[in-house]
């Protein structure tokens, strides 16, 4: 026969039954619900769809726009000697 003690065996706890919270009550007289609201509120809403008026600037727009303090070629004013230097590029004859 069996004559140990096991050492590992577990037993079932048993706890005091937790006291249910209390619900307070309140006065709700019929008039007090809302029919149409409470029906509103139980139906599904359609998504709303905003669009923007905002014209959606691309990298492109965004890089012109960023560099629109950068004045144009014709506003600087070249020396006598630069403008010696200045040429149409290669002429046809040059190889």
């Amino acid at each position: 026969m069996y004559t140990g003690v096991d050492k590992n065996l577990e037993y079932a706890r048993i706890h005091k039954p937790i006291p249910e919270k209390k619900v307070a009550k309140t006065s709700l007289s019929p008039s007090s619900y809302h029919v149409n609201e409470s029906f509103m509120k139980t139906q599904i809403n359609k998504p709303k769809v905003s669009i923007s008026k905002y014209k959606i600037a691309n990298f492109i727009e965004k890089e012109i726009n960023s560099k629109k303090w950068v004045p144009g070629p014709s506003a600087y004013k070249f020396s006598p000697r630069g403008e010696s230097m200045i040429t149409k590029g290669a002429s046809r004859g040059w190889k």
